[in-house]
């Protein structure tokens, strides 16, 4: 009788804590969905672009200008068992590689990112729901084609999760986005 109520409880558990994962990922989705329009409807020339990133994580990536030298950029994604997001503030150096007709602005950021999903417990073969939280520093090159209209970018970035374990990380991805 213990165990089967003992069941019933980790089932009770394990059902409120997806439905609260899943709030909380409709409610990350919905913020960086409220960013994107507000970047769209106070964009003048160019300033915003909609793209993909392949990396870390893999999705949905944006940016917004918000000064001649500065930019924000997001991106919602996914890895092979987390939701990713995440938000930088980006400085630029522009025209950091000039060659023949193809200029690369170079860029470094601070930011944050958010992962929520699924994680092995070592010890026991369960998985568990999970939320980790950082702060990253990402640091890239990008470039514009086609008639201004194609940004094309990669980037290396380190980062520290503070929340869930402390941990070191290190990731990289490489993507496109058509500016408006």
């Amino acid at each position: 009788m213990t165990s089967k109520r003992n069941s019933t409880v980790q089932n009770l558990a394990i059902q409120y804590s997806a439905m609260r994962f899943s709030k909380f990922a409709i409610s990350i989705a919905a913020l960086l969905l409220s960013s994107l329009c507000y970047a769209v409807t106070n964009s003048e020339q160019k300033t915003f672009g909609l793209g993909i990133e392949i990396g870390y994580p893999t999705g949905i990536s944006f940016r917004s200008q918000l000064a001649p030298d500065r930019q924000f950029a997001a991106a919602l994604g996914w890895t092979f068992d987390h939701i990713d997001a995440h938000a930088d503030h980006l400085w630029l150096q522009k025209n950091f590689i000039v060659e023949a007709d193809v200029t690369v602005d170079g860029y470094l950021g601070a930011g944050i990112f958010l992962a929520l999903g699924n994680d092995l417990e070592r010890h026991s073969n369960r998985e568990t729901q999970s939320i980790h939280v950082g702060a990253r520093m990402p640091l890239g090159l990008k470039s514009i084609f086609l008639n201004q209209r194609l940004e094309v970018f990669g980037e290396i970035v380190p980062g520290l999760q503070i929340v869930s374990s402390t941990e070191f990380e290190l990731w990289a991805a490489i993507g496109a986005r058509y500016l408006f």
